[in-house]
C-alpha cells in the first residue's frame, strides 16, 4: 500500500512539472489550461441543442415508452430545442412556456396548427400574478424577471415588461397535465421555478435544468439544487463533451457560474419502470 501511495505521488509531481513546462510561467496559460478543463468537464460546455436533446433522450429511453408522452420546456426561447426534440420522440406532447412577445411571435409562426405542440404565454415562477421582464435587446435569451446584470459582458436590459406568473403545480391541477419530462432554462428563476412545482416535480420522470450567473440575483448556488433533487431521490448528471458524468456528493468544486446543464432523474419512477418491463 505504502509502495503504491508512492507511486501516486511520484505520478501527481511528473504531471505538476509536465504542465509548468507545457505552459510556462505565464499566469494567463494556466488561466486558459483552467477553462479547457473545465469545459471538458461540462463548466461553460457551450453544447449544440442536438447534443442536448440527445443526452435527454438517452435517459428517456431507459424508461418504458408507454408511460412518457408529455414535456414541458419552460423557457424555450424561440423553439430550437423542440425542434430537435420532435426529431428523435415525434410522439411527445410538447408545452411550450414562454413569455417574451417577440420570441412569442416565432414559436407561433413554428408551431401553431400542429396537434403536438402547445404555446403558453406565461412565466414559471413560485407564486401566481405578475413580474417585470427584463429584455435584452437582440438578446431574447436573456430576458429575465430577476434584476440581472451583465454589464461585465457589456450586455444591458433596455426596457421591462409586465408579464403573467403562474406556478408549475398551479398550472398542472389547473389543466390536468403531468409532465414526463421538465427543461427549465429561465435565466435564473429556475429556482422559483422548482419551488413553485414540488409536487408536479415529485412525479415527474427526468428534469433538466441550467446553472448559470443568472442565479446571482437569486442568491441561490449549486448546493441549493443538489439538496433539492437529491432530496426528493433524483440522480443528478452533468452535459460534458465526455457524456454524462454523475454527481454522486456535493463538494464546493461544482460551484461554477459559468453555463453548465444537468439531467436529474427520479429514481424511484425509474425502479418502478424497470419493474414493469421485467414483468411484460
Amino acid at each position: 500500500m505504502v509502495i503504491f501511495n508512492f507511486l501516486i505521488w511520484q505520478t501527481k509531481q511528473f504531471y505538476e512539472k509536465f504542465i509548468l513546462i507545457l505552459i510556462g510561467k505565464n499566469p494567463k496559460n494556466l488561466e486558459k489550461l483552467q477553462k479547457l478543463i473545465s469545459r471538458q468537464l461540462g463548466k461553460g460546455y457551450f453544447t449544440s441543442i442536438a447534443v442536448e436533446v440527445e443526452y435527454l433522450c438517452k435517459l428517456i429511453d431507459m424508461f418504458k415508452p408507454s408511460e412518457i408522452s408529455v414535456f414541458f420546456d419552460i423557457g424555450e426561447h424561440v423553439g430550437e430545442y423542440t425542434n430537435e426534440l420532435q426529431k428523435l420522440k415525434p410522439q411527445f406532447h410538447v408545452y411550450l412556456f414562454e413569455p417574451t412577445p417577440q420570441s412569442l411571435k416565432i414559436l407561433r409562426k413554428k408551431f401553431l396548427g400542429h396537434s403536438f405542440a402547445r404555446i403558453i404565454p406565461l412565466a414559471l415562477s413560485n407564486k401566481k400574478g405578475s413580474a417585470l421582464l427584463s429584455q435584452f435587446p437582440n438578446l431574447n435569451q436573456l430576458n429575465s424577471i430577476l434584476k440581472q446584470n451583465y454589464s461585465h459582458h457589456n450586455k444591458y436590459a433596455s426596457s421591462k415588461i409586465l408579464v403573467k406568473t403562474i406556478t408549475l403545480d398551479n398550472f398542472v391541477s389547473k389543466f390536468q397535465v403531468q409532465p414526463d419530462v421538465i427543461k427549465i432554462d429561465c435565466e435564473g428563476s429556475d429556482w422559483a421555478v422548482l419551488n413553485g412545482g414540488l409536487r408536479t416535480i415529485r412525479k415527474t420522470k427526468i428534469v433538466q435544468f441550467e446553472f448559470s450567473e443568472s442565479v446571482m440575483p437569486a442568491r441561490r448556488y449549486f448546493r441549493d439544487f443538489f439538496n433539492f433533487f437529491k432530496g426528493l431521490n433524483f440522480d443528478i448528471y452533468r452535459i460534458t463533451p465526455l457524456g454524462l458524468i454523475p454527481i454522486r456528493e456535493y463538494s464546493i468544486d461544482l460551484e461554477s457560474f459559468y453555463p453548465t446543464n444537468y439531467l436529474c432523474v427520479n429514481i424511484a419512477l425509474l425502479i418502478n419502470s424497470e419493474r414493469e418491463k421485467k414483468a411484460y
